[in-house]
């Protein structure tokens, strides 16, 4: 209607005889919807490039995932300030007891210690913090029978002690630094992280001394991945190239062959069968170029002896934008810029699931939670269970029920996650942590699931 109006007065013509319609295909005007769109991209491109200025919070929060009433629900029990910079990327490894969390925050890399504890009411009362850190441990429809009460009446809660233990400086680009990933290595001996200079850099941890730095590629290194053994480094660019360097001594191990004319995009190592001392290594490969045909993307699958191909299976022309494996190894997950979602089987690389456009834009982050009796105590007897985040600020939980029964369910409030089972499942308590990282302009970033022994 203000389109209708507004061309009447360009063309000043009021006439009720005249044709509105035709106005406005002589005037040429964008309609509605394509301006929605236009605004939406623009919006974006501001707020990654820092051209304006969105308030919003710039926190590390970490969530806990319940069952309740056969709904699956994340409620955040701790957020940590990150100060005026926003967590873009991150990695996090957990050892038993405590875990670790590497983020990159522009062209720093800090790197945060997690302690799980349980505090009393008592004790709460006494402590000047923030409440919002505290969540209680007992819901009211808590139908395991079970509680948490200290005697009187009050139950415990739970949350976290969030410790910022060192940061330094990852990415020294000229014309813009800026860390792109981080990876922890399962000993815990040191991190690696990559960034738009092209190098390859590896610290020691705890002291974060840097022990090698190599200019791995040309352009920016937009994935690295640390074998299972802790024996290898995989880095992948923009420039097409992937390799594989020795962690201990930083030299070039070999080059990964990919498809012509195609380029890397991330890459992930994964077990055989849940054996510990067999593993794979997985990439996704998009085309260097866009054409008017579209052209299809790859998933490929790479002995980590030989580093030569064992599979390729294309993923549709959906340009791929993330990758996750399970823990396990059976399950590797792909997202896509388009916002759809993929999953295929590690051995055969078979699809085995797929929802198109589940989230409005580019998927930025996938997380399969653990395969262990304890999450499925969580999540159901479901075959997996991957969370997906967008730059939409949704959280997406995607589910295969065993004979083949699909089904996924959404929410726009990452706060909260519910999922719809078709079997009744008991009620147990449980410590399952999401760890997602809130991008500047208000949109995840990273997540990743730990779990936690009670």
């Amino acid at each position: 209607m203000v389109q209708h109006r507004a061309a009447r007065m360009v063309n000043s013509n009021y006439r009720t005889t005249s044709i509105v319609t035709k106005m406005l295909s002589q005037l040429e005007w964008p309609t509605i919807q394509e301006r929605k769109a236009e605004a939406k991209v623009i919006m974006l491109f501001g707020a990654l490039n820092h051209l304006i200025f969105i308030p919003a919070d710039k926190v590390l929060e970490i969530y806990e995932l319940q069952l309740l009433e056969n709904r699956v629900l994340a409620n955040s029990i701790c957020r940590h300030a990150t100060g005026d910079k926003a967590i873009m990327n991150g990695g996090s490894d957990y050892d038993g007891r405590h875990h670790l969390f590497a983020a990159g925050l522009d062209d720093e890399c800090h790197v945060f210690s997690l302690k799980y504890r349980v505090t009393s009411p008592d004790k709460r009362k006494k402590d000047s913090g923030d409440n919002s850190n505290l969540r209680k441990r007992k819901e009211e429809n808590d139908s395991s029978g079970k509680s948490d009460n200290t005697g009187n009446g009050e139950t415990k809660q739970i949350s976290f002690d969030i410790e910022k233990i060192t940061s330094v400086k990852t990415d020294f680009h000229k014309d813009g630094s800026f860390q792109k990933v981080v990876q922890i290595s399962r000993c815990r001996q040191f991190l690696a992280t990559g960034g738009v200079d092209g190098y390859l850099r590896v610290w020691k941890y705890p002291d974060m001394k840097k022990s090698m730095e190599i200019q791995a590629h040309k352009n920016d290194i937009d994935d690295i991945d640390i074998s299972p053994d802790s024996q290898y480094i995989v880095t992948v660019s923009r420039e097409k190239n992937g390799f594989v360097w020795k962690a201990k001594d930083g030299k070039k191990h070999t080059d990964l062959n990919g498809p012509e004319e195609y380029r890397f995009r991330a890459c992930r190592y994964g077990l055989i069968e849940g054996n510990k001392d067999k593993f794979n290594l997985y990439t996704i490969s998009i085309p260097l170029k866009r054409t008017q045909k579209p052209q299809p993307c790859y998933l490929t699958s790479w002995d980590s002896s030989s580093f030569q191909s064992k599979g390729n299976q294309t993923t549709g022309t959906e340009v791929l934008s993330s990758l996750a494996v399970s823990d396990d190894g059976i399950y590797v997950a792909v997202g896509t810029i388009s916002g759809s979602v993929g999953v295929y089987i590690s051995f055969s690389l078979q699809k085995l699931y797929y929802i198109k456009e589940i989230h409005s834009i580019f998927v930025t982050g996938l997380a399969f939670m653990p395969s262990s009796e304890a999450a499925r105590s969580v999540t159901g007897n479901q075959d997996f269970t991957l969370m997906s985040i967008s730059a939409d600020n949704t959280i997406r939980v995607h589910q295969v029920a065993p004979r083949g029964i699909v089904k996924y369910n959404e929410t726009h409030n990452p706060m909260r996650v519910r999922v719809t089972f078709k079997v009744k499942v008991t009620y147990v308590r449980s410590n399952m942590q999401l760890i997602p990282a809130v991008q500047q302009s208000g949109y995840l970033s990273v997540v990743k699931f730990n779990w936690i022994q009670s």
